[in-house]
């Protein structure tokens, strides 16, 4: 009856966003058999027009928006550095981005112009959200627990040959150096052999490498290049995967 995920910050952000630039499904739905010349030039004028209005780039550039889009300041900072530009101008060549991939079947770009998935195809909704796998999920016999805190009390309390799997998402990327390290060191010391890591990062060097870590996290090229190139948010500049060996 009430969708939490409608009720959030983002959400909300996002619901501002499609009136003001009249952007729905019907809208996306249209771009589906376009080019992509063609799909940027629409972001462009929905869009683009509509942070030309000084209270848009004002809301875009405000504090409780980075809050919305999850954007420290930090990255905020590195934003404004790298890209030579404003954060606006930064947000419409992001969407010109996600308009080269499948918008059919991009949950995230569905998400955030329409407010919900394509539901007239059951591949264009995230895997762990398919009936098929729901009905798996019933009857697997792993079991889940969930630790709400610090991410690394958990690590700390947790022994040798804990876990298997790690996701980091871009957070590490904005870690002081030594912390960076010391995320490392647990995920090596916690881990059992040849578990995975999936790294979501939004640099082109190597973190691992930078941190002398690239004897114990072993990048997988091939699946890297391929989780790269297959990401829908286009957000990231790397999803790398590693081999934990010791």
């Amino acid at each position: 009856e009430r969708s939490m995920v409608q009720e959030g910050l983002t959400a909300q952000m996002l619901k501002g966003v499609r009136a003001v630039t009249h952007t729905d499904a019907e809208w996306l739905r249209r771009r589906i058999g376009e080019t992509v010349a063609d799909r940027q030039r629409a972001i462009e004028q929905a869009f683009g027009r509509a942070m030309k209005r000084p209270w848009v780039r004002a809301a875009l550039n405000s504090p409780l928006q980075l809050i919305a889009l999850g954007v420290n300041y930090s990255q905020r900072d590195r934003i404004l550095r790298t890209e030579r530009t404003d954060l606006p101008t930064f947000l419409l060549s992001h969407l010109k981005r996600v308009a080269e991939t499948d918008l059919e079947r991009n949950w995230f770009a569905w998400y955030a112009i329409a407010g919900h998935f394509n539901h007239d195809r059951s591949d264009a909704v995230p895997p762990y959200l398919r009936e098929c796998h729901h009905r798996e999920s019933r009857r697997a016999t792993t079991t889940m627990s969930y630790a709400n805190g610090n991410l690394f009390d958990t690590l700390r309390s947790a022994g040798p040959g804990t876990w298997t799997h790690y996701t980091l998402c871009d957070a590490v990327d904005w870690m002081p150096a030594p912390v960076q390290k010391e995320l490392l060191d647990e995920i090596v010391r916690t881990s059992k052999d040849g578990a995975r890591v999936l790294y979501r990062t939004v640099e082109d060097g190597s973190l691992v490498e930078r941190h002398g870590m690239d004897r114990h996290l072993r990048l997988d090229v091939e699946a890297s290049r391929i989780a790269s190139e297959l990401d829908r948010t286009r957000q990231y500049r790397r999803v790398n995967f590693y081999t934990v060996t010791h």
